[in-house]
């Protein structure tokens, strides 16, 4: 969340529309979890569906212990990762997927959700102008801009509306608009009925970046699917009162997420294949477009997941200073979770995985016993000098991520924290009638939660496992050293992990009170905000936002500081979407959307919460 200046009457007349927009474009989370329930349940009766084939490479303990499993890529042996030399391999894989009757990966939703707290690197243009005092988006690694609804660069206010763009003047009571940008462009084949929406801004010294996703109906071959691109159309902004579009640049896929580092900007989209043509690689082979120009991806540049696919996640970097690709590439079988830092960028999503026993019989029935759960692929790319990226390893791990939160790369080392599901179940077929019972035991499901430390090559090299059992993360923040992650069932444990030694991370402490995080925020130097929601212990009911302040001094002593409920208010997309929030410790400032509108609260170690001031 955007404002700027902080308090000027003109600017909290824009907020007003911004936060309706930024509503508008977010799910709620209980919501996402009960569609990623309904989307595991859908997955094992889908047959001919786009996604991928179900492997058995992955293995757990038996009963209900949820054991890691790492794939060993072994320094000797070929990388499962590397893609075939020709277009045929990666045809052959798209067919396996799509003839299993099962699918085992799928994604943790749209990304553009995240944070980290100590990495640096090259800042953003916004972040050079000292002279002005205004806020940036609040983004996962500083010096990685993340694209926005809003921007401004002190001087200007950029407000995403549809497939508008408004240009403000921002001058406190007299800010003014200047102009408006009506996106265009277009991709190859939009003859046919196309859709689109703007999803993102940046701004990159006088060029407004502009991501959409547009989406083609094939309405001469009847494929109801169509097609989807992700689109950057870049605006010269160095006369705001008079912008002009100079450049238009796209992929295939819809639009996932981006990155901005210095003059480069990493676009990352997820391109299905729903039906293709053999001797036509443009069906099933993604592409890059400058303007009319079509190029396709070369096989050498798509690598493979071992897990069969036919979704692919293509990722482009564009050198804004020429207007040009400076490089794309792909990888079939990938998720959308995206970490990135100076170095590398990842790619982390989930697999939907079943293990099939040997059927036996028992009195009329063939009884076959199954077990399930979710592992992460996750994929590393290096980012060379010159913004290029290159394939660098890949690997899955058991578990899967709440976030890119629970993501975080430091000091060579890949973090991460999941919570890790284990299903068994039983099926009892009666082949004379055909029909098919099922039977779940009374703790046939259980979950509890781990943290992996991985090497460059994505080898683990140490862990802490078997935490908080029957629950599951809610949030997560790195700290350099340390990191702080919520799980939750009917209290909320804050645990602090001491990352020091990576082949022997240590739990410090494990806080419990009501309620859960969804979002954690450092607030100066001891303490750690956290927003979420208070619940009942005993009934389970939610009963407000919560607005909890953790003394985070001694890590092996944690405790809640202060805590304070909003009773009129049941949610914020500020929990899933840290876009939405402004934290300010220097300026005592915690602004967040609500249900009735948006709230500024202050906060002292004295006094505790404190409204400071609100928008209708």
């Amino acid at each position: 969340m955007i404002v700027a200046p902080v308090f000027c009457a003109g600017n909290l007349c824009a907020a007003r529309f911004v936060l309706c927009n930024i509503s508008n474009r977010m799910e709620t989370s209980a919501m996402k979890k009960l569609l990623t329930l309904l989307l595991a349940a859908t997955l094992i009766f889908c047959t001919a569906c786009e996604w991928e084939a179900q492997t058995d490479e992955t293995k757990t303990d038996t009963d209900t212990d949820v054991s890691t499993d790492v794939a060993d890529t072994g320094k000797d042996e070929p990388d499962p990762y590397v893609a075939y030399s020709d277009y045929q391999g990666i045809l052959a894989r798209i067919k396996e997927a799509q003839s299993s009757p099962y699918s085992s990966v799928v994604t943790n939703g749209v990304d553009d959700s995240a944070v980290d707290m100590v990495e640096e690197s090259e800042p953003s243009a916004a972040e050079t102008n000292t002279g002005a005092d205004y806020s940036t988006t609040n983004v996962q690694v500083e010096g990685i801009d993340e694209g926005d609804i809003v921007k401004t660069d002190g001087a200007y206010i950029y407000i995403l509306r549809g497939d508008e763009v408004i240009l403000l003047a921002a001058a406190g009571a007299d800010t003014h608009e200047l102009s408006r940008i009506t996106v265009s462009g277009n991709t190859e084949n939009t003859d046919d009925l196309t859709s689109s929406y703007a999803t993102a801004l940046y701004i990159y010294d006088d060029t407004l970046v502009i991501l959409r996703s547009l989406h083609e109906y094939d309405v001469d071959t009847g494929n109801g699917w169509g097609k989807d691109y992700a689109q950057v159309v870049l605006v010269d902004i160095s006369d705001p009162a008079h912008p002009q579009q100079k450049q238009v640049l796209g992929q295939d896929g819809y639009y996932n997420t981006s990155r901005l580092m210095g003059n480069m900007l990493y676009v990352v989209s997820s391109y299905a294949v729903y039906s293709y043509e053999e001797d036509d690689i443009a069906t099933y082979i993604p592409a890059v477009y400058t303007g009319d120009s079509v190029q396709r991806l070369p096989a050498d540049d798509i690598c493979l997941c071992p897990t069969p696919s036919s979704r692919y996640v293509v990722i482009s970097a564009i050198d804004l200073e020429q207007g040009e690709i400076r490089s794309s590439c792909s990888a079939l079988g990938a998720g959308d979770i995206v970490y990135m830092n100076a170095d590398s960028l990842y790619i982390a999503g989930s697999n939907y995985i079943t293990e099939d026993g040997e059927p036996y019989t028992e009195d009329v029935y063939t009884v076959q016993e199954h077990k399930s759960y979710t592992s992460t692929q996750i994929l590393r790319y290096d980012i060379a000098a010159d913004g290029s990226l290159a394939y660098a390893a890949g690997t899955q791990v058991n578990g899967y991520l709440d976030s890119q939160f629970s993501l975080d790369a430091y000091n060579g080392y890949l973090r991460m924290v999941v919570t890790r599901d284990n299903e068994q179940y039983a099926t009892y077929t009666d082949e004379r009638y055909g029909w098919v019972n099922y039977k779940w035991e009374e703790d046939s499901y259980v979950t509890d939660n781990a943290l992996y430390i991985l090497d460059e090559q994505l080898e683990m090299v140490g862990s802490v496992e078997n935490l908080a059992q029957d629950e599951q993360i809610y949030s997560a923040r790195f700290a350099g050293d340390l990191v702080y992650f919520c799980t939750y069932r009917q209290v909320d444990p804050l645990f602090a992990v001491d990352l020091r030694n990576p082949a022997q991370p240590l739990v410090l402490s494990a806080l419990k009170i009501s309620g859960f995080s969804e979002y954690l925020h450092p607030f100066g130097e001891h303490l750690l905000f956290g927003l979420g929601l208070e619940v009942d212990e005993d009934s389970g009911t939610t009963e407000g936002l919560k607005l909890v302040m953790f003394d985070i001094s001694d890590p092996t002593d944690i405790f809640a500081a202060h805590s304070y409920v909003i009773d009129e208010s049941f949610s914020s997309v500020a929990m899933y979407n840290h876009k939405a929030i402004l934290v300010d410790a220097e300026k005592n400032l915690i602004g967040f959307p609500t249900d009735a509108g948006y709230a500024i609260y202050g906060y002292t170690e004295e006094q505790g919460f404190a409204l400071r001031g609100s928008v209708s």
